[in-house]
C-alpha cells in the first residue's frame, strides 16, 4: 500500500500541482501579452491621431504659400506694405502676418495697425530683425499632400464679422482686435469711395484619411523622428492640389500609397526588456546631447501609465501622483534649438518655427516669394480657428476606437484637453493610459488614450485569476479525490486477491479433510478381510457422512459462482414458511444436538401467510444460518430459530445463538465475498467465507433482507425479512 501511495503522489499528484502552477503562470504572462496588445492598439490609435494632425498642419503650411501666391499676383503693388490685412481677409486660419527685409526692416504690420500687431512685434521682432537670437522648435520640411480648401462665404461688412466674432472661440483681446481692425478697413474703403463687396475667405480643413508624417526633429534630429521616403512616379493622371488660384504653379503631389515609411521607435509600451532598454539609451543620449547645447530637456506634460511599471497603472487608476523617476521615459522628444532669424532661413525657401512664450504657443509660417525677392513672408496662425478645425478628426474616432474603452483627447501645450472622441468625458488629464506627442509643429501637445473605465482591466484580471484559480484548485481536488479513490479500489483489490488466495487454501483444506476420511476409510475397509457387521456399518457411515459434506462443499461453490455471474435462476413456488423451518429444523436436529446444543424453533399461533420462494436457495440459506450458529455459538448452549409476522408485508425469521458476538470492526464486512472473521486456516473451525455472501445474495434476489445484531444477554441473531406473497 505504501508502493501504491508513492506512485500516486509522485507519478499522478505531483504533475498535477506542476501543471497546476504552471497554468497560473501562464495566466500572467497571457495577461501581461494581452495588457502589451492593449497598449499597442491605443498606442497605435494616438500614432495614427498623431499622423493626421500633422498632416492637417502640413496641409496649413502647403495653403499658406498658395494663399502667398494669391496675394502676390492680386495685390502685387500692396502685398508688401498691406500684408497682415490682406492675409486675415484671405485666411481666417491666420492671426496675422508680416513682411521681413533680409536688411532686418518689417515692412507690415506696424505697431499702430492693431493690438495684434503691437504684441507680436512685442514677442517676435527681436528675433525677425536678427536681433536676437531665441529658442524656437523647427518644424521638418513639408511631405507632398492634397489639400482639401473650403471656402467660407462672407456676407456681411467687416464691422458685422467683428461682431459675430465676439460669440466665437477667440479670446477677448482678438475679438476686441477684430473689430478695430474691420472697422478701420471699412472706414479706408469708405474714404476711397469704394464699395464694399462681399468677399469669401478660405481655409484648410482638416479630414481624416492622411496616412503619415514627420514628428520630430527635422533634419537636425532624425534619432526619434519618423522616415518618409517620397518615391517619385511621373504620371499625367497625378492629382493637383486642391485650392489653388487660377494661374498658380500646382506642384505634383506624390499619391498617399507611394508615402513609404518606418515607424519611429516606441516607448517600451507592450516590448520586452530589450526594447525598453534601447529606448531608455535613446532617450539618454537625447538629454545628455540636448544639455550640452545648453538647453535642457523638457518634461512631457503628461506620464502615461505605460511607461511605469505595474503599480503605475494602479497609480493612474487610484488618482495618485505618478513620481518623477529616472529613466521613466517622460522626457520629451522634440528638438529645441537655439538659432537666429538667418539660421532658420538661410538654407531653404519655406518653414514653420513654434515658440513657446510665457507658457503660449505661437505657430509662424514663412515663406520666400520669387516675384518678391528679398523678402520673407511670416504668418502667425490663430490656434483657437486650428483647435475648432481639428474636431473633424476625431468625429470619425467616436465610431472606429474601442468607445467602450477608451476616448482618445488632444492637448495642447498646458495640457488641457482641446477636442476628445467621447464628448463629456473628464478625467485627470496628466495621467492618460497612453501618449504621443504630436512633434515640432505643435510643440508640448499630445494625443492621449484615456481608460474610460479603469477597473475594467484590473478587474477582467482578476476574474480570469480567480476563475483559473478555481478551476485549477477543483481539477487538483478532483485529481486528489480520484487517486483515493483509486487507491481505495486498488487497495480493495489487493484485499480481494488476499481473500481469493485464503479462500483457496481453506477450500483446498475442506476439500482435503472429507477426501482424506474417504480413502482412510476406504483402504480400512479394503484391508480388512475379517470386517465386522458393526465396523463395517461404522465406516460406511462416515464415509457416507464425509462424501455428503463434499457435495454440500462443491455445490455451495457452484451456487456461489452462478450467483456470482448472475446465471442462477429461482424456481419460486408458494411456501409455507412455518412448515418449512420445521422441515429445516428437524434435518439439522440430531447434528446440533450430537455436540451438546440445543435447538428450538418458535412459530405464531395464528397462521402465517405464504411467501413465493425457491425451496433449495432458501434452505441453503438457512442451512449455513444454522450451521455458523453451531460453529461460533460456544459450548453447551443454545441456537433458538423464530418465525413472526411483522407486519408491513413482510415475514421476519431469527436465527439465534449464545457464541461471542461479533466486533462493529467485522459487522460491515461479514456479509462480504471470501471474509472470514478468523483467518487461520488452523482455527479449527470450518469455513470458506462465502456462506454468508451466498446467503445475502440468495436473499436479494428474493426481494427481502439480511441484517446481524447482537442479542441480548450475549451473541448473536441473523435476521431474514422475506416478503409476503400477493
Amino acid at each position: 500500500m505504501k508502493r501504491i501511495a508513492l506512485v500516486f503522489l509522485v507519478a499522478i499528484l505531483l504533475p498535477a500541482l506542476l501543471l497546476a502552477g504552471l497554468a497560473v503562470r501562464s495566466l500572467r504572462d497571457q495577461e501581461l501579452v494581452v495588457n502589451s496588445q492593449r497598449i499597442q492598439l491605443h498606442q497605435t490609435s494616438c500614432d495614427a491621431m498623431v499622423t493626421s494632425v500633422n498632416l492637417f498642419m502640413d496641409d496649413v503650411r502647403g495653403f499658406y504659400g498658395e494663399v502667398l501666391d494669391d496675394l502676390v499676383v492680386r495685390s502685387a503693388e500692396g502685398v508688401l506694405t498691406n500684408y497682415d490685412q490682406l492675409l486675415r481677409e484671405e485666411w481666417s486660419q491666420a492671426a496675422g502676418g508680416a513682411v521681413v527685409s533680409d536688411a532686418g526692416e518689417i515692412r507690415s504690420p506696424s505697431r499702430d495697425d492693431s493690438e495684434w500687431a503691437s504684441r507680436f512685434l512685442d514677442n517676435h521682432g527681436g528675433f525677425l530683425t536678427s536681433q536676437r537670437v531665441v529658442e524656437v522648435y523647427q518644424a521638418p520640411k513639408r511631405i507632398a499632400s492634397q489639400l482639401q480648401v473650403i471656402e467660407e462665404e462672407v456676407s456681411a461688412p467687416p464691422v458685422e464679422l467683428a461682431k459675430a466674432a465676439e460669440s466665437s472661440t477667440r479670446s477677448d483681446d482678438l475679438r476686441e482686435e477684430a473689430r478695430t481692425r474691420d472697422a478701420d478697413v471699412a472706414k479706408d474703403k469708405a474714404d476711397l469711395g469704394m464699395a464694399y463687396e462681399p468677399q469669401q475667405r478660405r481655409k484648410v480643413q482638416a479630414y481624416p484619411g492622411k496616412v503619415l508624417s514627420q514628428r520630430f526633429g527635422g533634419e537636425a534630429d532624425q534619432s526619434l523622428s519618423q522616415k518618409v521616403e517620397i518615391k517619385e512616379k511621373p504620371s499625367p493622371s497625378m492629382a493637383a492640389p486642391r485650392g489653388k488660384v487660377a494661374g498658380s504653379p500646382a506642384p505634383q503631389a506624390a499619391p498617399a500609397e507611394d508615402l513609404v515609411a518606418t515607424s519611429a521607435p516606441m516607448p517600451p509600451a507592450a516590448a520586452p526588456a530589450a526594447a525598453a532598454e534601447s529606448f531608455n539609451i535613446q532617450m539618454a543620449e537625447k538629454k545628455q546631447a540636448a544639455q550640452s547645447g545648453g538647453i535642457p530637456q523638457s518634461v512631457r506634460n503628461v506620464a502615461p501609465a505605460q511607461q511605469w511599471e505595474a503599480p503605475s497603472i494602479q497609480q493612474t487608476k487610484t488618482g495618485a501622483a505618478i513620481p518623477e523617476v529616472e529613466g521613466a521615459y517622460n522626457y520629451s522628444s522634440l528638438n529645441r534649438v537655439s538659432a537666429s532669424l538667418n539660421e532658420i532661413t538661410s538654407d531653404r525657401e519655406e518653414g514653420a518655427v513654434s515658440r513657446i512664450i510665457d507658457g503660449e504657443l505661437h505657430v509662424l509660417l514663412w515663406k520666400k516669394h520669387p516675384a518678391e525677392p528679398g523678402y520673407t513672408f511670416w504668418a502667425e496662425l490663430d490656434l483657437d480657428s486650428i483647435k475648432n478645425d481639428l474636431e473633424d478628426l476625431f468625429v470619425p474616432q467616436q465610431k472606429s476606437v474601442q468607445e467602450n474603452e477608451v476616448t482618445l483627447a488632444l492637448l495642447d501645450a498646458g495640457g488641457d484637453p482641446v477636442v476628445q472622441s467621447v464628448p463629456g468625458f473628464s478625467t485627470d488629464w496628466s495621467a492618460p493610459f497612453v501618449a504621443s506627442e504630436v512633434g515640432q509643429i505643435l510643440p508640448r501637445w499630445e494625443v492621449a488614450a484615456y481608460l474610460l473605465n479603469p477597473d475594467a482591466l484590473n478587474q477582467s484580471a482578476r476574474t480570469v485569476r480567480l476563475t483559473l484559480l478555481l478551476t485549477t484548485l477543483v481539477l487538483v481536488g478532483a485529481v486528489s479525490v480520484g487517486g483515493v479513490l483509486i487507491m481505495r479500489a486498488v487497495n480493495y483489490e489487493m484485499t480481494l486477491a488476499t481473500r481469493k488466495t485464503d479462500f483457496v487454501s481453506n477450500v483446498s483444506h475442506e476439500l482435503k479433510t472429507p477426501l482424506t476420511s474417504i480413502r482412510m476409510f476406504s483402504e480400512l475397509l479394503e484391508k480388512n478381510q475379517n470386517p465386522d457387521a458393526a465396523q463395517t456399518r461404522q465406516y460406511s457411515s462416515v464415509i457416507s457422512k464425509e462424501s455428503a459434506r463434499l457435495t454440500r462443499l462443491i455445490n455451495r461453490l457452484l451456487d456461489f459462482s452462478r450467483l456470482d455471474r448472475g446465471e442462477m435462476k429461482l424456481n419460486k413456488e408458494p411456501i409455507d414458511l412455518a412448515q418449512f423451518l420445521k422441515g429445516i429444523v428437524d434435518t439439522y436436529r440430531m447434528q446440533i444436538e450430537a455436540k451438546d446444543l440445543t435447538l428450538s424453533l418458535s412459530i405464531p399461533a395464528d397462521p402465517v401467510p405464504a411467501i413465493e420462494g425457491d425451496v433449495d436457495g432458501l434452505s441453503q440459506v438457512f442451512a449455513n444460518l444454522l450451521s455458523n450458529a453451531e460453529k461460533y455459538g460456544g459450548a453447551a448452549s443454545e441456537i433458538e430459530m423464530e418465525l413472526r409476522n411483522s407486519g408491513g408485508g413482510v415475514l421476519l425469521v431469527e436465527v439465534k445463538d449464545r457464541g461471542k458476538a461479533i466486533s462493529k470492526a467485522n459487522q460491515r464486512r461479514i456479509f462480504e465475498k471470501f471474509y472470514r472473521i478468523d483467518e487461520s486456516i488452523n482455527s479449527g473451525i470450518e469455513g470458506s467465507g462465502i456462506g454468508l455472501a451466498l446467503c445475502r445474495q440468495i436473499v436479494d434476489l428474493h426481494g427481502g433482507q439480511i441484517r446481524y445484531s447482537k442479542r441480548d444477554g450475549g451473541g448473536s441473531v441473523f435476521s431474514v425479512e422475506l416478503p409476503i406473497a400477493s
